[in-house]
């Protein structure tokens, strides 16, 4: 029987955690032989228990509610009472850990072979991580039905107790990501980075890519030409503005064009130009938040006569170093009407313009599907189907996700580089997932639109249940594939999937429904995440373990690093 020492397995193996073995031993062991616990030192956040382990110990420890690594056996037990943050948790009783006077190791209690076996366990397998992931979603906001929809297939813990310690920290607030990173744990991850709000504005994202573009031309061709009204441009001459501020000239009105505010989401705002007097009617606007004015692209590649754009999910594992990941699924978002070229006669028509969810649902002609391998029908269909029925109809689908790929990578390797006086801690321990809009032209080409720094996650669809467009959610048949996620999805949802709903997401009463779409994509990409994220957490290898070993047998796959 071997005697080891055991601290929190997640700060051992944080890259930021170094043993305090000669300043702390003679202390750790004269505690731990008085008091059968450990002194809460650099090692241990708080006071822990130790005992022994064997392999016929090992299952009755896992049993008792303990966290362990697989094949390791390896238990931590906090004090018995101990507070983790505002939630006491119990844990067996110190009498019952048994302790060996023949241990080699009893007499100098160190963590060093213990993150040494760890090292040795993580870095030969990283895919047995145990399913013991603690993942607090107090904050999640919108994002817990789906998170707590992939918990449940996968045996993760939730908390929705503010301060309770966890693994994972799922944000969704300014206040709460600024709050949580000041006293983020090197063995934590939180789901944000702070400053990537500012970075996926509007204008501060077209700042970074005309730079990109002046340092290297040739690879950030996909970003349209774009110009730059912060908000002071209605009251600045065009001297005095500076190098990133841009007024918008006559001719550039020989092709349409396509306003943004800075600060909008969902659609909001966004309105063609066709003429310079369209834009003085945007005054306001301006004034108010900025906004950015952006080359239309006209001649879209289209699916069965409608515009569609692509959303993809980048997951940006670690700043430092840099690791980022690409969603295998996305969504492919079209249009409500059939396409028509923008003119002064149809500018105002967004429902052939604008693929939107928020804008489209509430058009009578949108077309729910609850089929996710079909890709021929639905105003939403999963990028593998679209891709599919593409390839049907000639289309180098290849090509089409190579340049996905390569928008992506060049897309995150300019946003990290805007963190490089980041705190260390954030560059490794936040990560984030961004939403990527691409759009195709009919040569295949295709063009960033732009970056969601908060891609929604929302999982259902609403259907109008008065008004001329009335209609039925849609039933899924027992025997489908999708029927057990869409049970387990309206199961999350609640009262939100049983009764009539007045909320703001339809000027209609309605009800809300799962949509096997959204969850087929948005299910793979939040999996995928926190599965990577834990065994990025227990790897503890030094270099990080790449991109492409964490990513086995996920729904994501290895972009850079």
């Amino acid at each position: 029987m071997v005697q080891l020492t055991t601290s929190p397995l997640l700060d051992m193996v944080s890259p930021r955690w170094s043993p305090p073995v000669k300043k702390f031993e003679a202390r750790h062991a004269s505690e731990r032989e008085k008091t059968g616990r450990c002194l809460p030192c650099l090692d241990h956040k708080r006071p822990s228990l130790h005992g022994a382990w064997d392999s016929n110990t090992a299952g009755n420890n896992q049993n008792a509610g303990s966290r362990s690594l697989p094949s390791l056996g390896l238990s931590v037990f906090s004090r018995p009472g101990a507070v983790d943050g505002k939630t006491k948790r119990t844990r067996p009783d110190s009498a019952k850990l048994s302790a060996s006077p023949k241990s080699p190791l009893t007499a100098k209690p160190t963590c060093t072979k213990v993150r040494s076996l760890m090292v040795a366990h993580t870095s030969r397998d990283l895919g047995e991580c145990g399913k013991s992931l603690v993942v607090n979603v107090s904050d999640a906001g919108r994002n817990r039905t789906v998170i707590s929809v992939v918990a449940r297939d996968e045996g993760w813990q939730l908390d929705s107790t503010i301060d309770a310690e966890a693994d994972v920290y799922v944000v969704s607030t300014e206040k709460e990501v600024h709050r949580r990173a000041r006293c983020l744990q090197p063995s934590q991850r939180m789901s944000q980075i702070p400053g990537m709000r500012n970075l996926c504005n509007k204008i501060g994202f077209a700042k970074l890519m005309r730079r990109m573009q002046r340092l290297d031309p040739e690879r950030f061709t996909f970003w349209p030409r774009s110009y730059i009204l912060p908000p002071e441009t209605v009251a600045l001459s065009q001297h005095m503005l500076d190098e990133d501020s841009d007024i918008v000239p006559s001719d550039a009105f020989h092709e349409p064009l396509i306003f943004k505010p800075a600060n909008a989401s969902c659609g909001h705002g966004i309105s063609l130009l066709m003429k310079p007097w369209d834009l003085d009617k945007k005054r306001d606007a301006i004034k108010s938040n900025g906004a950015i004015v952006q080359e239309y692209i006209s001649s879209p590649l289209l699916l069965q006569g409608l515009k569609w754009d692509l959303r993809v999910y980048v997951l940006v594992l670690s700043l430092q170093p840099l690791r980022a990941l690409l969603c295998k699924e996305g969504l492919a978002r079209l249009c409500c009407e059939p396409y028509m070229a923008p003119s002064m006669m149809n500018k105002a028509n967004i429902s052939c313009h604008l693929t939107n969810y928020s804008i489209s649902k509430c058009c009578g002609s949108y077309s729910h599907t609850n089929d996710p391998a079909d890709g021929s029908r639905g105003n939403k269909r999963t990028w593998s189907s679209t891709l599919a029925f593409l390839e049907t109809l000639g289309h180098d689908v290849n090509l089409l996700r190579d340049q996905v790929r390569e928008i992506a990578a060049a897309t995150t390797e300019a946003m990290a580089s805007e963190f490089s006086r980041a705190e260390v801690h954030v560059k490794r321990n936040c990560f984030h997932i961004l939403g990527l809009d691409i759009i195709f032209n009919e040569e295949g080409r295709g063009w960033l639109l732009e970056v969601n720094c908060h891609p929604s996650f929302c999982i259902d669809s609403v259907f109008p249940a008065e008004g001329p467009f009335a209609e039925a959610p849609l039933e899924v048949s027992p025997d489908s594939p999708e029927a057990p996620v869409m049970m387990a999805a309206r199961a999350a949802m609640g009262a939100k999937a049983k009764k009539l709903c007045r909320c703001l997401a339809h000027h209609w009463p309605h009800r809300h429904a799962p949509c096997a779409v959204d969850l087929a994509a948005k299910t793979a990409c939040m999996s995928g995440t926190l599965e990577v994220v834990q065994r990025d957490l227990y790897a503890a290898t030094c270099p990080p373990p790449c991109c492409a070993e964490l990513a086995a047998g996920t729904g994501l796959e290895a972009l850079i690093g």
